[in-house]
């Protein structure tokens, strides 16, 4: 793959007759109406934030494609290859002097850089009328500065998963009004350390704006009082159980290991998780939800059926 990519004219033709037939059944779903708007919005039609359409398959070219591969696989010199499994040491270096060590390198010295692509700031709510079934779809993302660390991570993986739990109980069981919502967030460092939480859900369409606004005020309630002491030891518990078994998955470990090369980080580190888990307390819980549960910047999106 880096020495002998070729352009196979014929499988480019097949993909792109796939992807065109693809894009045609989908215009017509709802899902996609409502993820195209999503992402629209998130990418403030940044050229490097669209989605793929008719009209950028007419961009694609076999020949520039292969032209920048060859470009960037043109130089080993300034990638890490990570290894994770069972294997020998003195064994398997003959293979990585083989077989890595003859790639080529010219030793170029290259970054990352800003292509100026922005989340948007401020309250922004737009609705999606596609489809007759008669669902809505709800997505709220959180979006804002983020401070990338193993501590700050930690915490706001914590504090979505116990506002999962919040928002199931009340949402869910209590008021019967989804059959599931899911918060899910996360944090990237470049170009701009930033962290996204997103809640999501479906409900009948009569009752959506109801539900947002008992999600709003658990959420207000939540960073009010941060979370219960049975709610910080289910979290902690868990995520002890969680690290227990991933980290002896191969998977697991090599995600792990790369991220911390990639971002400069201790790769030792990695074995601090546990600590990390049962140092959270009740303070640090609610300071995350009142920290990346600002009320003053988020998007929400709901799709609800054509009238």
């Amino acid at each position: 793959r880096f020495t002998q990519p070729r352009a196979d004219t014929t499988a480019f033709s097949v993909l792109t007759t796939q992807v065109r037939t693809a894009l045609a059944n989908q215009a017509a779903a709802p899902a996609f109406a409502f993820n195209q708007a999503l992402t629209m919005i998130l990418g403030q039609n940044h050229p490097r934030r669209r989605i793929t359409t008719a009209a950028t398959i007419d961009e694609w070219n076999l020949d520039q494609s292969l032209a920048f591969y060859k470009d960037r696989f043109a130089d080993a010199s300034d990638f890490t290859f990570v290894f994770v499994g069972s294997f020998d040491l003195p064994a398997i270096k003959p293979f990585i002097e083989r077989y890595l060590g003859g790639l080529p390198s010219i030793h170029r010295n290259e970054t990352w850089k800003d292509i100026g692509a922005k989340l948007p700031t401020g309250v922004i709510e737009k609705k999606v009328e596609k489809g007759i079934e008669p669902m809505s779809r709800t997505v709220i993302l959180f979006t804002g500065p983020f401070e990338y660390d193993p501590e700050h991570r930690t915490a706001l993986r914590a504090m979505t998963q116990i506002l999962q739990t919040r928002l199931r109980e009340i949402v869910r069981e209590e008021l019967g009004g989804t059959y599931s919502v899911t918060v899910g967030g996360g944090g990237q460092k470049t170009p701009n350390p930033e962290y996204q939480v997103a809640v999501q859900f479906g409900s009948d369409p009569q009752r959506t704006d109801d539900l947002v606004k008992h999600i709003f005020s658990e959420i207000e309630t939540f960073k009010a009082g941060g979370p219960t002491e049975k709610q910080l030891n289910d979290e902690k518990e868990a995520l002890q159980r969680e690290f227990q078994t991933s980290s002896e998955q191969n998977g697991y470990l090599l995600t792990q290991i790369s991220g911390k090369y990639q971002f400069g980080e201790d790769v030792a580190g990695i074995w601090d998780a546990p600590d990390l888990y049962r140092k959270l307390d009740a303070a640090m819980i609610q300071q995350a939800a009142k920290t990346y549960l600002n009320m003053k910047n988020y998007v929400k999106v709901s799709l609800f059926p054509e009238k």
